[in-house]
């Protein structure tokens, strides 16, 4: 993740593959996604992005049912309250087997 910004300078045109793609692909899999607010190194609208991207590829399926998003208002962290949404989605999927 460091190279999107020293490698490839948050431009998403010079970067060799697309996030909305890559995610839209690993969305039969369980996904949790926490992206702050006042991150400093990513932008959380750009996960938006890509999560719209997912559901509008995936929306003739239950795939979308497995993506968790949140947007903590918070730097580049992990806050213990997202921390415990991530776990308690992890293990809901991990008994569910992702559904």
């Amino acid at each position: 993740m460091p190279n999107i910004k020293l490698k490839y300078k948050n431009d998403p045109s010079n970067v060799p593959f697309d996030f909305p793609e890559l995610l839209a692909s690993l969305a039969y899999r369980p996904i949790f996604i926490s992206a702050p607010k006042k991150d400093e190194i990513f932008d959380y609208l750009g996960a938006k992005q890509c999560i719209e991207f997912s559901i509008e590829v995936n929306r003739n399926s239950d795939q979308t049912k497995r993506i968790k998003y949140t947007t903590p208002n918070s730097n580049h962290d992990f806050p213990k309250y997202v921390r415990k949404s991530a776990y308690k989605f992890l293990q809901k999927s991990l008994n569910n087997n992702g559904n």
